[in-house]
């Protein structure tokens, strides 16, 4: 018991530091889930801009946005770039949609061509791409046909030769898309751990792994929405949309102001330093149960040889035969007492005490009659 306390205790600052090991795994793996997932919305993104610019530099719209009619009529060179529109749109998993830049519509691929449209959503965006003449990437807004929540890569329009300010005004193209194919992207987490995409500037919900329809649009909590505001990545805590405690991981994007959020349970995360020390205080209770049955099995032996010592012992001090022979005790120092004791026992039985008396008083006459004086001789 005195080597095995403590190992035990020794053991149990191991186990305590593996604990804090296991904690930082989790924290790890937490935020390679957020980087995973950042990288691959990134490249959705990537890919939404490259589509929705590779059309909107093709001859036939650059074209069409020079000697763009007032009404779109079914036929013709529209309808052809229409129909295009609508294959790259569905290779992709969203649709197009060309507007002026007041915001009306020219065609929209939700639509058969020719259908009156209202004015475009997302105006800051068209007017965006048009001055600046490069693609934009929108935050999250209602579009105006599909009146649900929808993101969109859009980019300006000009028409062939030099820009200035007599020529016909650019058009915008507009590459939108559900957000539930980022939930989608966003659904490759662990088992247990729940991702969202959030917008940093105003912490709207983009879209979520779990209950993305009842998340998107919403407000991020706080605690969420304050770190990422504040920091690119990094670790917080807190409840989430449904109340339950979790430790979340985030990681900015790098094309636009989003952020991947990765979340756990807070029992997951405190169990993962939990369960060693539980696996240890099984284990040491184990040890600790067998050690003692072992120490009561070595005392019971060790005991018994002890007892019958100190009975043949009693023996001996009252003059009473010895008990019966024992068999060898498991100690080699206990043998030796008890043939100690056997021999003494021997030594002091009435018949060895009475002989050496004998021979003291034979002896004590013999120099009595040495003793005397003899006669004198005349």
């Amino acid at each position: 018991m005195a080597i095995l306390i403590p190992a035990l205790l020794a053991g149990g600052l191991t186990t305590w530091q593996l604990g804090g090991a296991y904690q930082r795994l989790v924290e790890t793996s937490l935020r390679g889930g957020a980087r995973t997932l950042a990288v691959a919305v990134d490249r959705e993104v990537e890919v939404a801009v490259t589509a929705v610019s590779s059309l909107a530099t093709s001859n036939d719209i650059r074209a069409f946005a020079r000697g763009e009619p007032s009404l779109i009529e079914s036929g013709g060179p529209v309808a052809d770039l229409y129909e295009r529109a609508r294959a790259v749109a569905n290779a992709f998993g969203g649709w197009f949609v060309l507007v002026r830049p007041d915001g009306q519509q020219l065609f929209n691929t939700q639509r058969p061509l020719g259908t009156p449209l209202p004015l475009a959503s997302g105006m800051p965006w068209i007017a965006q791409a048009v001055v600046t003449g490069k693609p934009a990437i929108t935050d999250l807004f209602i579009g105006s046909v599909a009146q649900r929540p929808v993101l969109a890569a859009i980019a300006p329009v000009f028409p062939p030769g030099p820009r200035s300010g007599d020529g016909p005004a650019p058009l915008a193209l507009i590459l939108a898309f559900d957000t539930a194919r980022i939930a989608a992207l966003l659904a490759r987490v662990r088992e247990g751990e729940i991702a969202g995409l959030i917008q940093i500037e105003d912490s709207t919900i983009i879209a979520r792994s779990v209950g993305h329809a009842a998340a998107s649009g919403r407000r991020a909590p706080e605690w969420v929405a304050t770190p990422l505001r504040r920091h690119e990545t990094g670790l917080t805590a807190g409840p989430s949309l449904e109340g339950a405690p979790l430790v979340a991981a985030f990681q900015r994007l790098d094309r636009v102001p989003w952020a991947v959020v990765v979340t756990a349970p807070e029992d997951s995360y405190a169990a993962a330093s939990r369960r060693p020390l539980e696996r240890l205080a099984i284990g040491g209770a184990a040890l600790l149960a067998a050690g003692l049955v072992l120490a009561a099995l070595l005392a019971r032996r060790l005991l018994r040889p002890v007892q019958a010592l100190v009975s043949e012992a009693e023996a001996v001090a009252a003059g009473a035969p010895p008990p019966n022979a024992m068999e060898p005790p498991p100690v080699a120092e206990f043998e030796a007492l008890r043939q100690a004791l056997s021999r003494a026992a021997e030594a002091t039985r009435p018949g060895r005490l009475r002989r050496p008396c004998r021979r003291s008083r034979r002896s004590g006459s013999r120099a009595a009659r040495r003793a005397r004086p003899r006669p004198a001789l005349l």
